[in-house]
């Protein structure tokens, strides 16, 4: 696993850190890792999940193949990724919320998860789902790991399916930069005391506000999100 220390543009390496990651499956940090860990934030595709769930859908809806193209694009930081979102959520409009459900039920967690999580609720840790998706992955992953914190985007819902529009916020690359601030200021953590975890550009501003980062892509990595972080704690 790498580790980058403090550079001069953070931002910069931690974009190399992420395409480094997602290309070659290995995680890589960038930051002062803190000597003591209060808090950890994660985005939710392909960092919690081996997966992204906007490209399941489609692919129930069978347009599958031009939403993969869509995704990888934002998260390349090639597409804006408000733009694009609200694009691909509208590309959704009549997908039953009885899709979501099932995909929601049989999300592959990535490697390490269910340990990893007993490990930081036992030391006391705080954590935090900070993700652009919908409520309904978000609430399924609380379910199952009890996370402190989970940040989402609602969907818009009318008749069972999906109306193509959004309710109230979405949970952009400025807002996942803001939610953490906010927990921060909530359970007064210092900043010297977190890290961010994350695969795509729109994690970007929440994982360079962090003292550390991790770019991590559940569905390339070669090892299992445990034993990038354990270590560090």
């Amino acid at each position: 696993m790498k580790h980058i220390q403090p550079v001069p543009n953070k931002v910069s390496a931690i974009e190399k850190a992420l395409q480094y990651a997602r290309d070659n499956g290995e995680p890589v940090i960038v930051g002062d890792i803190p000597k003591q860990v209060r808090l950890i934030c994660f985005d939710m595709d392909a960092t919690l999940i081996r997966m992204e769930t906007i490209n399941e859908i489609a692919s129930a809806a069978t347009i599958g193949k031009q939403m993969e193209e869509l995704t990888l694009r934002a998260m390349r930081g090639e597409d804006d990724f408000r733009t694009s979102f609200l694009k691909r959520v509208e590309m959704l409009r009549g997908v039953p919320v009885s899709t979501l459900n099932e995909i929601a039920s049989n999300m592959p967690y990535a490697k390490g998860l269910p340990h990893l999580m007993e490990e930081l609720q036992h030391r006391g840790i705080e954590t935090a789902v900070i993700t652009g998706n919908f409520s309904i992955f978000g609430e399924y992953l609380k379910k199952s790991f009890n996370f402190n914190h989970i940040y989402t985007t609602v969907a818009g819902v009318g008749n069972g399916a999906l109306t193509g529009t959004i309710c109230g916020s979405i949970i952009d690359a400025p807002a996942k930069s803001s939610i953490l601030l906010k927990i921060c200021s909530e359970k007064n953590i210092p900043l010297s005391c977190t890290i961010a975890v994350g695969d795509g550009a729109n994690d970007i501003p929440m994982l360079s506000t962090a003292a550390a980062a991790i770019a991590y892509n559940a569905i390339s990595a070669k090892v299992g999100l445990d034993e990038v972080i354990l270590p560090l704690l």
